[in-house]
């Protein structure tokens, strides 16, 4: 039995496999999941037993989500960037077909918006949700192949079927991919544009928030990149891991707000691009951002206190990036002798922020760092976020 089939749609592929999603190698990998996302059951089972457990925790702030929902988390140790749970299972009024019609346009929109190229779907609602596969078929290809054609950037885009139980048939998979077929030579007919069949392959697996570019929503609605620019030292690395996590799934909602934050760290940028300083570099992009994120602990090293002087600087003449200074206040042990020096430039930092009337926000652990910022996201918003030049 063949196990998979690629077009060419536009610039974009399209691929039919049979087999693992959690083996794919695509950028993102789709679960469908029911309003609690709970990865209980079918392809959400198996993306959990892959992933490990901290995509589920990183999912429990958005339950109860919405019939239709995409919620985004981290991937774990998959290959993949992210995980898109799509919530095909829930009290709503919405048909099947526009169940599967949101949530898909919602995974491409997002794709584009996170400059991502490569999408893995499963038959979104065709286990315990219950859709039929006629129905997957059909609406997944009328949205995938339409959402190609217009795209300006290759994509790469690969249905998932598999069949856990072992129940299901050649005649199961070529029902599928016929209907699929079906779809796009009638979206062809209305179209200049080819779609071509490539290769059939008897086995091969599929193709993971890092760059962003400007996107369209559902609706048209226009989306708004905001880059937050995060500066600490290396002994909160962690804390900066964790920040970037939260940014993540606070994208999920704010793109319906009209917003998509990026977070940029040193990390981002690559030394042999740099004509001069890269530290150069990095003051650049600060002034460049919407915001400021300072964390810092028991010292603040000379670079992150230049990085806080241009951001602060820049908001004093053009008044952006706002900027946030957070000091962390779990306790630290004083036996290390070379921690003189560190307070000794933590002190420093801190009078210099009183000089300037700006005072530090203190948090006690990441927990308590997610609160606060989320508090100070939502006030952003209230007052024109949105409408902030870019």
């Amino acid at each position: 039995m063949q196990k998979q089939r690629t077009y060419l749609i536009g610039k974009s592929r399209l691929s039919l496999e049979f087999g693992d999603i959690t083996t794919s190698k695509a950028d993102v990998l789709v679960s469908s999941d029911d309003a609690f996302l709970s990865m209980g059951g079918g392809v959400s089972t198996a993306i959990l037993i892959a992933a490990g457990p901290q995509i589920r925790a990183d999912t429990l702030k958005w339950v109860p989500a919405k019939l239709g929902d995409v919620i985004v988390s981290s991937a774990g140790a998959l290959d993949a960037k992210y995980v898109f749970h799509a919530v095909t299972l829930g009290d709503g009024a919405l048909s099947h077909e526009e169940i599967i019609n949101k949530i898909t346009h919602q995974c491409l929109s997002l794709l584009s918006i996170l400059r991502l190229s490569s999408i893995a779907f499963p038959a979104i609602g065709s286990g315990i949700a219950g859709f039929t596969l006629e129905t997957v078929a059909s609406t997944l290809a009328e949205v995938i192949v339409r959402e190609l054609f217009s795209s300006e950037a290759p994509l790469s885009v690969t249905i998932y079927l598999f069949d856990r139980f072992g129940r299901m048939k050649e005649i199961d998979y070529l029902q599928f991919f016929e209907e699929v077929a079906i779809r796009t030579r009638a979206l062809n007919s209305t179209t200049p544009t080819r779609i071509d069949p490539l290769v059939a392959a008897e086995s091969g697996a599929g193709g993971s928030v890092e760059r962003v570019r400007e996107a369209h929503l559902q609706g048209g609605r226009h989306v708004e990149v905001k880059k937050i620019f995060l500066a600490s030292s290396s002994e909160l690395r962690e804390d900066r891991r964790e920040f970037e996590i939260f940014v993540s799934r606070r994208n999920s909602s704010w793109v319906e707000k009209g917003i998509f934050l990026r977070v940029v760290t040193w990390e981002d940028f690559f030394d042999a691009m740099s004509k001069t300083r890269l530290q150069d570099e990095y003051n650049r992009e600060v002034r460049d951002s919407h915001m400021f994120v300072m964390l810092f602990w028991t010292k603040v090293g000379p670079f992150t206190d230049e990085e806080f002087e241009s951001a602060f600087g820049q908001f004093d003449k053009a008044g952006k990036p706002f900027v946030f200074t957070y000091f962390k206040t779990a306790p630290v042990s004083m036996d290390d002798e070379a921690k003189r020096s560190d307070l000794a430039s933590l002190w420093k930092f801190q009078d210099k922020l009183k000089s300037l009337g700006h005072y530090q926000s203190k948090y006690a652990n990441i927990d308590d760092l997610k609160v606060q910022l989320s508090q100070q996201l939502d006030k952003l918003c209230e007052s024109g976020f949105t409408s902030f030049p870019l």
